[in-house]
């Protein structure tokens, strides 16, 4: 009997494509670049309708979950030029950038700073690793480029509040909450990663595992805060003051804490590895344990510190 090739549903799930143990061979196999061209790959990512010729999809980013599903299916749509239309469980709004992406090697400049920590989340969760490389240069211009004066928060106190009692966990990644007042507040495990944090007051607040990594917290206010085991891995806290807080076993590796206020602090068994302290005031502070590889601090910074 002659086999007539492979057999695909009308709307099929990209993973359970990518996942076939015998994929076809490369679009290469094809003669030329104008009949890649004419192969159509259609999208239904999280409602919205999307499509695009299936040579895009390997136009970069070779390594990508996108790349992989248009390896999959280019034998079987030789024929027939066009695919049948894959359901994608994601946000479709950011897709279209995704394609951009693909399509241009171009991410949209003067993006909102959470969509940009959104568009983040689909590049690495499609392995496009390009789009990731892209996206934190953009970050980290945005970070650069910040006026500390003009800064204004994108909710109120009240606001943020509200989000709390909404429960999950709380996750702010990338967003601005600069000059608001959180003190006193229980935030423990809180996403924070990439946020604007500048000037903002978090006085004894509980900040127990939270996630710091990458945000800009210049001058921010952590005076008697519960920071234990939280991460401020890459951060920017020029200025910011920790006076009497609990950092033990916290991760400030590679941190920006140049003029930092650590004063009657505990660093017990954290991580300051690569960190700028030039000029930080650790007087009094417990620094037993620590971890203060490649960190720039001179004899001064440590002269009435807890050393044993």
């Amino acid at each position: 009997m002659e086999d007539e090739g492979p057999k695909y549903p009308r709307r099929t799930r990209l993973f359970d494509v990518v996942k076939d143990p015998n994929p076809p061979p490369q679009l290469e196999t094809l003669s030329n670049q104008a009949e890649k061209d004419r192969i159509i790959a259609r999208f239904d990512v999280g409602g919205v309708k999307f499509t695009t010729a299936l040579s895009t999809l390997l136009k970069r980013d070779r390594g990508s979950w996108l790349a992989a599903w248009a390896q999959k299916f280019i034998t079987w749509t030789a024929q027939n030029h066009e695919c049948e239309e894959v359901v994608i469980n994601r946000d479709g709004n950011l897709f279209r950038y995704i394609l951009n992406w693909l399509r241009d090697g171009v991410v949209i400049p003067d993006l909102e700073m959470p969509t940009y920590m959104s568009l983040l989340e689909e590049a690495e969760y499609f392995k496009l690793a390009g789009l990731v490389v892209a996206i934190n240069w953009m970050l980290r211009e945005t970070r650069d480029n910040v006026d500390v004066k003009s800064v204004r928060s994108e909710m109120s106190r009240q606001d943020f509040i509200k989000l709390l009692h909404y429960g999950g966990g709380l996750k702010l990644r990338g967003v601005n909450l600069s000059g608001l007042n959180l003190s006193n507040m229980d935030l423990r495990g809180a996403d924070l990663r990439r946020a604007r944090l500048i000037n903002t007051n978090f006085e004894n607040a509980d900040l127990r595992n939270a996630n710091f990594e990458e945000c800009e917290a210049t001058g921010a206010n952590f005076r008697m805060a519960r920071l234990e085991s939280c991460k401020f891995t890459g951060s920017g806290m020029v200025g910011a003051v920790l006076d009497g807080a609990n950092l033990k076993a916290a991760d400030l590796s590679w941190a920006r804490l140049t003029s930092a206020s650590f004063r009657k602090a505990s660093l017990v068994r954290a991580r300051v590895d690569g960190a700028n302290l030039y000029k930080a005031d650790l007087y009094r502070a417990d620094v037993r344990g620590t971890k203060l590889w490649k960190a720039t601090l001179g004899v001064e910074n440590l002269s009435e510190a807890e050393m044993s």
